[in-house]
């Protein structure tokens, strides 16, 4: 975008998603480079929904910092919500760089005994190596067979997946949108969807696709 703002444009695209809940990484533009545009604040007020960006109530906010003794540090929200009366538990993270080994392995260690529900973040390990391997001992990836995500992943447990779709919009990010579908069980005995369409016109349940922009 050539360092020009497009908050508009963001709003814009995230509106078209119609999520219920939105993650955002690398969000940090509240810089004199940036123009000091706070992009969190902005989208919060543009779109009425609040940090982390949810159209539910959040009714709880911690902020972890991941272990770090080699590199940089690594922040991870993990924010639970109120959806009718039952409270989910979503942790957005960016972990440390692929060059710091043992932060990796301490983060991931850490992600994992805290995560409950939804992950939301960056894996910055390669593919299905050890770190996506610790992660995924407790929680399922939306779509293993997406071999082109980069690091970034959404994994889940004790939900039921419904949809996954990866937006690239080129001209606004060079990261692209992941978004998934959940359904909350009932009861703790439940049966995961398996079954992967990728053709929108052989789903019969046309409420769980996608906006078609």
């Amino acid at each position: 975008n050539n360092a020009r703002p497009s908050l508009d444009r963001v709003a814009s695209v995230l509106a078209d998603t119609n999520a219920d809940v939105i993650g955002l990484l690398e969000r940090g533009t509240a810089k004199p480079f940036f123009g000091n545009n706070d992009l969190t604040s902005y989208l919060g007020e543009k779109l009425h929904i609040c940090i982390i960006l949810s159209k539910y109530p959040i009714v709880r906010l911690v902020h972890y910092l991941l272990p770090s003794p080699e590199g940089e540090l690594a922040p991870t929200i993990l924010a639970t919500i109120q959806i009718a009366s039952k409270l989910i538990d979503i942790i957005i993270v960016h972990m440390g760089n692929d060059r710091d080994d043992l932060d990796r392995k301490l983060q991931a260690e850490t992600l994992r005994d805290i995560m409950k529900n939804i992950f939301l973040g960056y894996i910055t390990s390669e593919p299905f190596s050890r770190d996506y391997r610790t992660l995924t001992s407790v929680a399922t990836d939306i779509d293993p067979t997406d071999k082109d995500r980069w690091c970034e992943y959404i994994l889940y447990k004790n939900l039921i997946h419904i949809g996954y779709a990866r937006i690239t919009h080129g001209s606004l990010t060079d990261t692209e949108i992941q978004m998934a579908t959940f359904k909350i069980p009932t009861s703790e005995k439940f049966d995961d969807h398996s079954i992967l369409v990728t053709d929108p016109s052989v789903v019969t349940e046309q409420s769980v696709l996608f906006n078609s922009k």
